[in-house]
């Protein structure tokens, strides 16, 4: 192989290393455990209206991501689409969120999570900004992105808890996300 080819091979392995070491910026609310979660309403991949309030009643877990373009985040949707009738087993609504525009958010709900769960589409990170999860200039373009974060709201409306990913590749597994669930489960409405 070509020296100027296996170069170029490392600094790509190097990039791709140090990309998921990245240290993320820190959210600015870092839990809001037993408080109402703000409410919103979203468009969906088929540009229907979510709103978060008429889902009480159901636990909703909001799996908020970077974008289409994030190999760690499209990786984890996928996993999560493959146990999406597990979540629905624990009365748990799937919601993903991002500053995906509707075709974006269109395409990864066709091709990433097989349709197995609604995906929003929050341009200008207006939900991600009341949920304290922005990330600065964290877009593929440089606009304000969301923090890759995993957020349980209980069936009376309440955060419960949220896992909010340290480096890119420090997101929860669906098991582990689901084990919490348990674990929340079997403690007192607050």
């Amino acid at each position: 192989m070509p020296s100027v080819a296996r170069t170029g091979i490392l600094l790509s392995i190097l990039f791709s290393a140090l990309a998921g070491a990245q240290v993320l910026p820190r959210p600015q609310i870092a839990s809001a455990e037993g408080k109402l979660a703000p409410d919103f309403t979203l468009k969906d991949q088929q540009g229907k209206n979510v709103h978060l309030v008429s889902l009480r009643g159901r636990r909703v877990l909001l799996i908020f991501y970077r974008g289409y373009w994030c190999p760690y985040c499209t990786a984890q949707l996928r996993e999560f689409a493959r146990h999406a009738k597990e979540f629905e087993s624990l009365n748990t609504r799937l919601l993903a969120i991002s500053v995906d525009d509707r075709e974006q958010v269109r395409m990864l709900w066709e091709k990433v999570v097989n349709r197995q769960f609604t995906i929003l589409s929050d341009p200008g990170a207006r939900v991600i900004r009341s949920y304290g999860l922005v990330h600065p200039s964290g877009g593929k373009e440089g606009e304000d992105g969301a923090l890759d974060t995993t957020l349980l709201v209980d069936v009376d409306g309440r955060e419960r808890w949220r896992h909010v990913s340290e480096t890119l590749p420090d997101l929860p597994t669906a098991e582990e996300t689901m084990k919490h669930i348990h674990e929340t489960t079997a403690l007192p409405a607050r």
